[in-house]
């Protein structure tokens, strides 16, 4: 009787000279039929992690390809995939990401990435959305009272700055602010003011100033 030829099984392929099937080892498969095992294309996300495989696993978002041990492995913190790769991408110097992230986001306004860490920023600074450092209220009038302050804000008439630049106070009794900026005395002949004041007054006929 005449010999008759077979296919080897999905996972396998011929040996050498032909005489029967060997398993695909991990990182290539075939399909029933194949002459060769086929290669998993990492760059393309593709592995197959144990021999015998029939068919190649696609690594998804969140994770890329490696080529050591044949698996899916999750991208890093800092870092993201689309899947498809093998490769992970790092993310923008204004942005964080958990392990495993198939993107990366801004932190909130009023906060700045930290080590991978949203952190608000200190009272007397203040940071936009996608902003990588906190700036510093230091413009004429500006404040910020609260961590995480989005922005700066402005001291109202009557008012002013403290040195701190972390709150507004009351300009003293005997000075005045017209615009937040600053207290200048209430110096003029008869002038005077109570604490907070956007202005001086006259002292009425008939009265003067007191000293304090």
């Amino acid at each position: 009787m005449s010999a008759t030829c077979s296919l080897c099984d999905s996972g396998y392929a011929p040996n050498a000279d032909k005489t029967g099937c060997e398993v695909c080892l991990a990182s290539t498969y075939s399909i029933s039929g194949d002459a060769t095992c086929r290669i998993c294309n990492v760059t393309e996300g593709l592995v197959s992690s144990s021999p015998g495989s029939s068919q190649c696993s696609y690594c998804g978002p969140g994770y890329r390809a490696d080529n050591n041990t044949n698996s899916c492995v999750a991208c890093a913190p800092s870092k993201y995939s689309v899947g498809g790769s093998n490769n992970c991408i790092d993310c923008d110097d204004n942005e964080v990401s958990p392990s495993g992230a198939s993107s990366c986001s801004g932190c909130a306004p009023g906060s700045i990435p930290v080590d991978n860490i949203c952190t608000e920023c200190p009272p007397s600074t203040f940071a936009a959305f996608g902003a990588t450092t906190c700036s510093p209220c230091d413009q004429p009038g500006e404040y910020s009272t609260s961590p995480g302050s989005p922005y700066c804000s402005s001291a109202l008439p009557g008012t002013t700055p403290n040195d701190n630049r972390t709150n507004a106070i009351n300009c003293a009794a005997g000075t005045k602010s017209t615009d937040g900026t600053s207290c200048t005395p209430c110096d003029g002949p008869g002038e005077y003011s109570p604490p907070g004041a956007s202005s001086c007054s006259n002292a009425l006929p008939g009265t003067i100033p007191n000293d304090s």
